[in-house]
């Protein structure tokens, strides 16, 4: 009776333990997927996040992680992408939402996807869903600014763009998506102080130096060497 007794406390405790092992097995792949990545070594980050996913299916930063590998790799020549490699980064997108309807990350990447592939009213949702879900990063309001562009909504572009400004004042790239817009309509003083600012920010930052020089061309000036 002892012996059987000793024997159901071990397997009660082996069965609480168990999850929480495969729940630092696979953290501890994804975060060995992200350093990876980060070296550009994405043959082997993507077995990463599989090995993370395989240990537990529901990680959500492993699923929204490895569709991002997943739409690098559906890149064609002339802006083109694989539909077979873009359905299954977006299937990896859908079931980290899925599982966490809340995740801003999932929301933000999909929705970016979206954009590449200029399913534009798409990505408006999702931006719109990650702004609901937390208003206070810039992001959101960023990537909604750039998709309204591509709809050629420019007041509400010019809008998101200003409300990211406000929310991340140090963030060249909101400067230099708003000064682009600007250039577009025609207002390219506007579009010049914004150059400006991304280039305080950021001094190397090409797009924003080209966008400065084709600013000072539209202005009628001469842009610097």
């Amino acid at each position: 009776m002892r012996w059987t007794a000793a024997l159901a406390l071990t397997l009660v405790c082996a069965f609480a333990v168990w999850p929480a092992l495969a729940e630092t097995t696979a953290e501890s792949h994804y975060t060995r997927g992200r350093s990876l990545a980060e070296q550009g070594r994405t043959a082997e980050a993507m077995a990463a996040f599989e090995a993370a996913i395989a240990a537990d299916p529901r990680h959500v930063d492993a699923r929204i992680s490895r569709g991002s590998l997943r739409f690098l790799a559906a890149a064609k020549p002339e802006g083109k992408y694989s539909k077979t490699e873009v359905d299954a980064a977006m299937a990896d997108f859908d079931a980290a939402i899925a599982i966490d309807p809340r995740s801003l990350d999932a929301y933000l990447t999909r929705g970016s996807v979206y954009v590449a592939t200029s399913r534009l009213a798409e990505a408006v949702r999702d931006f719109d869903r990650a702004i609901e879900i937390d208003p206070n990063v810039p992001d959101g309001f960023l990537k909604r600014g750039v998709a309204r562009v591509f709809q050629k909504q420019f007041p509400q572009a010019l809008a998101d763009f200003d409300r990211a400004a406000a929310l991340a004042p140090d963030e060249p790239t909101i400067y230099k998506e708003r000064g682009a817009t600007y250039l577009l309509l025609g207002r390219p003083a506007e579009a010049l102080a914004d150059a400006d600012r991304a280039l305080a920010l950021a001094p190397d930052y090409d797009d924003a130096r080209k966008l400065r020089q084709a600013a000072q061309r539209r202005a009628g000036g001469t842009p610097p060497r």
